[in-house]
């Protein structure tokens, strides 16, 4: 059975401001050029899933809501006059499909459900996702949606609880990419590398900032690549001060690909429960993942064989030390570590894996 899927993302704003000023004159070009170079760029998910369902027999499209040159394109280009959500659901019209993932912000849900039914009377499924923690005051929106996507049991559990249909789908890695990664010389080889966020709120990554603030206590010094607007401003001076400037999809993938530790820590909301993205991305690209221990790591990985894991701070600075100075040890974890997300958690298997989810819902 063959079915239409499109995703609707948005993107964060920091990202597309960086990916324009490092494609300059882009913003002119047609839709599709603008398209193919934003997803070329491998952000986050890009249209990993959708390439992959497409290799399934699946009309797969992506449209990118909040990249106002790529929209600008869409709309000149196709005679409308309208922007914004309304923009979108003339894209989503146009493509008529049966199934709808809306990768947005959950907050966005009360707007773009009720638009997607609005715009596709026909529309099989609305599909939502949530890799964030989120209040009792959002419980009603996830009910509107036919079908919840999480990365996390937890919030899949969470979901569950609120009277949502709820399922869970780790993270992955897009295999294909490791042909675009090169030699990685325009980046150092770095020690100990390190690419995310630094949300300062509740629910966010103030674990995070703790970690990162006493890892240069004790001496050590990553890589730290993260987003300036939402970092600089409110981290400690010795912190701030080593802040470079943050890379993004492929260009992060490239640099991670030449670091010989990849340095992971998780949004505050898991809790007990490791989800994120860079447990796939470090191990991916070959290099050795040194992330927090969780209780369902060992589900994915082999602890000490394919990934290392600390608790604190501390053992965070003597594992890196350890690593550092048993490069052979090191080189033989990095080399399971990514055998085995090539085996078991690429997005080739994850689209798999929504594919038999969606048909069961079809």
């Amino acid at each position: 059975m063959s079915y239409c899927f499109v995703k609707v993302t948005t993107l964060s704003p920091l990202y597309l401001e960086d990916f324009y000023r490092r494609h300059p004159g882009l913003e002119a070009e047609s839709y599709g050029n603008q398209h193919a170079a934003l997803m070329a760029d491998a952000h986050v998910w890009a249209d990993h899933f959708s390439t992959n369902l497409r290799r399934l027999g699946v009309e797969a499209y992506d449209i990118v809501c909040n990249a106002e040159p790529l929209q600008r394109a869409w709309a000149g280009e196709h005679g409308e006059d309208k922007e914004g959500p309304a923009l979108v659901a003339r894209q989503i019209a146009a493509l008529d499909p049966d199934v709808v993932f809306l990768h947005v912000g959950f907050t966005s849900y009360d707007e773009y459900v009720p638009l997607v039914r609005e715009a596709v009377p026909g529309v099989r499924l609305v599909m939502g996702y949530v890799g964030v923690g989120f209040g009792e005051e959002y419980a009603g929106v996830f009910r509107k949606l036919d079908l919840m996507i999480a990365c996390h049991e937890g919030m899949r559990d969470q979901l569950l609880a609120h009277g949502a249909n709820a399922h869970y789908l780790r993270h992955a890695f897009e295999h294909t990419l490791l042909d675009r990664l090169g030699s990685g010389h325009d980046f150092p080889r770095e020690d100990v590398f390190f690419a995310g966020s630094l949300v300062l709120s509740q629910g966010y990554h103030l674990e995070r900032l703790e970690i990162l603030r006493r890892l240069v206590e004790l001496g050590i010094e990553p890589a730290f690549h993260c987003r300036p607007v939402e970092a600089r401003r409110d981290v400690p001076f010795d912190l701030a001060e080593r802040l470079r400037p943050p890379l993004y999809g492929i260009g992060m993938l490239r640099a991670l690909s030449r670091s010989r530790i990849g340095l992971n820590t998780h949004i505050d909301s898991v809790e007990r429960l490791a989800a994120n993205v860079r447990l796939f991305e470090v191990t991916g690209v070959g290099a050795c993942l040194l992330t927090d221990r969780k209780d369902n790591l060992s589900e994915m990985f082999e602890l000490d064989t394919e990934v290392v894991a600390y608790a604190d701070a501390r053992e965070c600075a003597e594992k890196i030390r350890w690593l550092l100075g048993h490069p052979e040890e090191r080189r033989a974890i990095a080399a399971a570590g990514q055998r085995r997300t090539l085996r078991d958690h690429t997005f080739e298997r994850r689209a798999g894996q929504l594919h038999r989810l969606i048909l069961k819902h079809l």
